[in-house]
């Protein structure tokens, strides 16, 4: 197959909702095309961004904004000999703020021309953390139900339509997001989120008689927040993103930033498997 027919996913995600719509997303497209999927890593080898026709590049927005990781992706990739065709989408609890338009401005810059974008809403990872256990079921089973079957399957089924569109035309016609003037006032909100959430990254701890040392949490981090320990890994939070990868992932629910939290559901990989499955496995 010719690189004329082959797309790149490439996704940063936390507990998996982003790293789920680009499966799903790709699934859609593999009838025509050659899509492969990774996930954004400090090491990827960027030359080989040169043997696809499209980027598709999907990340979760925090505060607003596409995370530092997806940012610093970008930032540290080389300038295109020409210009390739991008795609973004992102994923969000209310609303993604100007976070695709900046990262669509950054991408111009290293000649990945986005022709289209996609924002999926859903429940923050946090959400099923915070909230009192009955209250956290409750968001969860009405946002991903209605959300993912009523909303996100017709919306992934309308872009991958777009996207074979996209890959089918000479067009190379930049689509940048207009600016959304009332994002400025999320900062209010961001300032306290923000402190509280720097609170909870410096309580993130391992609960040590659950702990297996199975080191999930050592390979899952792209921030390298987690390292080696004498009896179980040790985190240090200066680079955390509070993505909350490493504590819906941990098998044994060893990883918490509060007491509260010890059995509360996890959105891990058998979650979204799960989710797939009940919702778009007809797709």
């Amino acid at each position: 197959m010719n690189t004329m027919n082959k797309i790149l996913i490439l996704y940063y995600s936390g507990s998996g909702s982003t790293r789920l719509i680009g499966e799903i997303l790709g699934k859609h497209l593999l009838n025509q095309y050659k899509v492969d999927i990774t996930e954004i890593t400090k090491n990827f080898n960027y030359n080989t961004i040169e043997d696809y026709s499209l980027i598709i590049l999907g990340f979760p927005s925090y505060h607003c904004e596409a995370p530092n990781p997806v940012i610093e992706f970008v930032s540290n990739m080389p300038a295109l000999n020409k210009r390739k065709k991008t795609y973004v989408y992102t994923t969000c609890g209310i609303y993604g703020g100007n976070g695709i338009r900046n990262l669509v401005k950054l991408l111009i810059t290293k000649n990945l021309v986005t022709i289209n974008y996609m924002v999926i809403t859903g429940p923050a990872s946090d959400g099923s953390l915070m909230f009192p256990t009955m209250m956290s079921k409750l968001l969860s089973r009405l946002t991903y139900v209605l959300r993912f079957h009523v909303t996100t399957g017709w919306k992934i089924k309308k872009n991958a339509a777009s996207i074979d569109k996209i890959m089918k035309s000479l067009d190379f016609q930049l689509n940048i997001p207009l600016y959304k003037w009332y994002v400025p006032l999320n900062n209010i909100a961001k300032y306290f989120g923000e402190n509280k959430y720097n609170e909870y990254k410096e309580n993130i701890h391992i609960i040590k008689d659950r702990c297996s040392n199975c080191k999930i949490c050592i390979k899952n981090c792209t921030s390298d927040c987690w390292s080696e320990g004498i009896y179980n890994p040790e985190f240090s939070s200066e680079h955390c993103e509070f993505c909350l990868k490493c504590i819906h992932h941990c098998p044994e629910k060893a990883i918490i930033f509060s007491d509260a939290m010890k059995d509360k559901m996890r959105l891990n990989r058998k979650f979204y498997k799960d989710l797939a499955r009940k919702y778009f496995s007809s797709d």
